[in-house]
């Protein structure tokens, strides 16, 4: 359950513990608020699953703390780096995520600093929870949802971007109302190592227990074509490759 649901100017003390966690440093603390200001942030509102001290937030990560804010009199989400965070800034990851938004993955980077990373804000829920709704979602918005997810993940293997993460996308996509889905947090994502991303996801959605369990509803599926599909996939990343892994769930052509 989401919590807060106040907004706070960027002087307001009650940021302090968040623009500069965990330890409260002083320098990181102004340094964060000269950022915010520079990309254009006008506030920031207590919401969230997750809690630091008394303020809600959307995440809690390794290398930064995810926030609803305002920008432009529009709902954002801003990244602010950890005053632990195990890199020095977050210029890397900027570059990640626009190499995704080039191949129409991710949620619109707006702005980037090196503390802070400027996004849309996107609303939605973790695949297990969309599916999990009393009666299921409609078969046709489900079938919808992993096609164009294994899409985004094959654009971002042709695009040679790893994302990194997506064995475990409980916390890496979010489906929005009507069944869109957006691969999120690209702090892991990496140019320079071989492109797992359909690989990944297919393993996450079909061969994990919790979600492959829901998808069964929708989908029929054999585990062993699957896997020897996905070892083609991954011996030859190729359209053709793909298609017939596609194939394998009971999907259609993609519409790449």
């Amino acid at each position: 359950m989401d919590g807060g649901g106040e907004w706070h100017g960027l002087d307001d003390p009650k940021l302090d513990p968040v623009l500069a966690y965990p330890s409260g440093d002083r320098r990181h603390l102004e340094g964060v608020r000269r950022d915010l200001r520079r990309v254009g942030v006008e506030g920031i509102m207590s919401f969230g699953g997750n809690s630091i001290g008394s303020f809600w937030v959307l995440g809690k990560g390794w290398v930064g703390i995810v926030c609803l804010g305002s920008a432009g009199g529009r709902r954002i989400a801003l990244k602010v780096r950890r005053t632990d965070a195990d890199r020095p800034n977050m210029l890397n990851e900027a570059k990640m995520h626009a190499h995704a938004n080039s191949v129409g993955v991710g949620p619109r980077l707006l702005g980037q600093t090196e503390s802070v990373l400027v996004m849309d804000y996107v609303n939605g829920l973790p695949i297990i929870r969309w599916l999990d709704v009393p009666n299921g979602q409609e078969a046709g918005a489900v079938r919808g949802m992993v096609s164009d997810l294994l899409d985004q993940c094959f654009r971002l293997d042709r695009a040679g971007l790893d994302h990194g993460e997506l064995s475990n996308s409980k916390k890496h996509v979010l489906v929005k109302q009507g069944g869109r889905p957006v691969i999120i947090d690209f702090e892991s994502a990496s140019a320079s190592r071989t492109v797992r991303n359909v690989v990944a996801m297919t393993g996450y959605i079909f061969c994990k227990g919790t979600v492959g369990n829901a998808l069964r509803r929708y989908f029929e599926w054999d585990e062993f074509r699957l896997r020897r599909r996905l070892k083609e996939y991954k011996e030859g990343r190729s359209a053709e490759n793909y298609e017939g892994l596609r194939e394998t769930v009971g999907l259609g052509r993609s519409r790449l």
